[in-house]
């Protein structure tokens, strides 16, 4: 892998808790920080946004079930097919 010199700012934590693991698994503090930083990449790049997860877990539910999500239009022409309105009691 080719390597680039790169500056970054560390908390004096952050710096000591990478340098004790460094030393633990006898690599370099720079060996640390890619790794983690390949960790975290690989992390996100796999993972579902919200948007997505939601939508799995939906069609999942519709599958299992056989559970139909009505559509838009029949909710509309249902919510409005009430003359009294919605407050009014019907007679």
């Amino acid at each position: 892998m080719a390597q680039s010199p790169t500056t970054i700012y560390l908390a004096e934590e952050q710096r000591k808790k990478l340098f004790k693991l460094a030393a633990a698994r006898n690599s370099s503090l720079s060996s640390e920080i890619r790794l983690a930083i390949d960790r975290y990449v690989s992390e996100k790049e796999l993972a579902l946004s919200e948007e997505e997860a939601l939508l799995v877990v939906h069609e999942a539910v519709k599958v299992l079930t056989g559970w139909q999500t009505p559509s838009m239009k029949r909710i509309k022409l249902r919510s409005t097919s009430s003359k009294s309105g919605p407050n009014k009691p019907r007679k």
